[in-house]
């Protein structure tokens, strides 16, 4: 009865004992009544080793232990028999080994040669997850491998609270060695705490910078924001511009780009100002041309009155009629040029409301929604000197089979296509640079350090390492110059 009841439940047991096993050597070898981490600090020059290992100790405990009765004991019941073991040897043995940290998880060694895609493939966000595993699938077409041996696909179902369920099967049944995913925010950020306590290097498809350092195991895929950030204030600096405005949309509340933009301009000198305005709402877009232009200030207004009662005045003395639109202030622009990251329909819409406010001219920057036919047809010379910035170059020089077609433009292709070639390329990126570092290292932590160092092959990174010291990714940038009949790139 007592040997069904062990069998039974082998698996808390073994967890208990690794537990409790931690601690009570950690007690035997302190010669303390008891373990205390904040005494430790003081008593132990080795405090930091133990806290690292209480933390990895708990986010096994709370975040994934509780997922793999679901997933079946008889897939870790030897892993724990082995993390029971391991602590013992290497606490008792050497105490002061901070590699042991590593160790103390015995699905460290593991290191199949596996990878393990983490993708919302239905639900809200689907459109997306499906583009991405498309990429990847088209990178092993091409280099004819066997996609289904290589790689364990899960589905999240755009739902953020099944990111958690995936991981704990992708580790402790798949025991997979390296992680692409990340395409939603929630799911970015539980795949990088799995890939820093398990030491599991992960390519993650999202655009958040705070997840990404020199000590992390997460690895960003994806057009890299600062480097957009530095490309435009570069850019104007060497098109002599000293000051720049930004026109943001409320609708995207805080905007990392322009936050960027901001820090890299006081890096290089350029100026920059900030106006917001409400999408779709005229009078909120046209109020903030104004203040763009100085035309609201308590100044201008009194200037505006002043003019308004001597046109007046001088009308009745000459006996005609007065045409009170006929007094208009002249705009005083304090910029150099304006940022408006939006699509082509509000540019051109912003531009009407520029010619509106008297301003006649100003070299205007855009980010990638501004690659479209109808930002150039029909033409106006308003647009002359302006330019922007994106992630794709010509898409004719695009991995073939990423595209859905034989022939395309190499600077236009539709909105509907476009989404699909940038999730695509990040899939296919990210596929690229799995396959060709997975089998580099017999062992799967040290893979963390051949990313950072082992170059790559690849038709879209241009830069033969595709990570920055700050795991933060060397997706290239493009700037193309707009004129009048069509784009140049620079």
């Amino acid at each position: 009865m007592l040997n069904k009841l062990i069998e039974k439940n082998k698996i808390i047991i073994y967890f208990y004992f690794t537990i409790s096993g931690f601690f009570f050597l950690s007690y035997n070898i302190s010669g303390k009544d008891s373990f205390d981490l904040k005494k430790g600090q003081d008593n132990y020059k080795h405090y930091d080793f133990y806290k690292s290992c209480n933390k990895k100790l708990r986010f096994f405990k709370n975040k994934l232990y509780p997922l793999v009765e679901e997933i079946g004991p008889e897939n870790i019941h030897n892993d724990f028999i082995q993390l029971k073991s391991i602590i013992k040897m290497n606490i008792c043995k050497n105490m002061e080994d901070k590699r042991s940290i590593n160790n103390l998880l015995a699905l460290y060694n593991k290191h199949t040669k596996t990878i393990g895609i983490i993708l919302p493939l239905s639900g809200k966000n689907s459109k997306l997850g499906s583009e991405v595993l498309s990429g990847i699938k088209k990178y092993c077409q091409k280099k004819k491998i066997n996609f289904d041996k290589m790689f364990k696909v899960y589905d999240t179902s755009s739902e953020s609270k099944k990111v958690d369920k995936v991981i704990a099967q992708l580790i402790l049944k798949d025991k997979i060695s390296m992680i692409i995913g990340g395409v939603q925010k929630k799911s970015a950020q539980e795949i990088k705490i799995a890939a820093d306590n398990f030491f599991i290097p992960s390519l993650i498809l999202n655009q958040d910078s705070k997840l990404f350092s020199d000590k992390s195991y997460s690895f960003q895929v994806f057009p890299n924001i600062g480097r957009f950030a530095e490309t435009i204030v570069t850019e104007s600096k060497e098109r002599s511009y000293n000051s720049l405005a930004i026109l943001r949309s409320t609708k995207i509340g805080f905007n990392e780009r322009v936050e960027k933009i901001t820090q890299e301009g006081e890096k290089q000198g350029l100026q920059i100002e900030i106006y917001d305005y409400e999408p779709n709402n005229f009078n909120s877009m046209n109020a903030a041309v104004e203040n763009l232009a100085n035309l609201n200030s308590k100044e201008r207004k009194k200037e505006k009155t002043q003019s308004f009662f001597m046109n007046n005045k001088m009308s009745e003395e000459d006996k005609v009629s007065f045409d009170t639109n006929s007094i208009v202030l002249e705009p005083e622009l304090k910029v150099d040029a304006i940022f408006i990251p939006d699509n082509f329909r509000i540019i051109h819409h912003f531009i009407k409301l520029f010619k509106y406010n008297g301003i006649n001219h100003i070299p205007l920057i855009g980010d990638e929604k501004w690659r479209s036919k109808s930002l150039i047809n029909p033409w106006t010379r308003f647009l002359k000197g302006s330019f922007f910035i994106d992630f794709i170059g010509f898409y004719n020089h695009l991995p073939s089979n990423l595209l859905d077609k034989k022939k395309v433009d190499p600077y236009f292709i539709s909105s509907h296509e476009a989404y699909k070639i940038d999730y695509r390329s990040m899939g296919y990126v990210a596929s690229s640079i799995a396959i060709q570092n997975i089998g580099k290292e017999k062992y799967r932590y040290k893979l963390k350090s051949i990313l950072k160092t082992n170059p790559i092959d690849s038709e879209l990174i241009k830069y033969p390492i595709p990570f920055q010291q700050n795991h933060q990714s060397l997706w290239p940038t493009f700037v193309f110059d707009v004129k009048e009949k069509n784009l140049m790139l620079k």
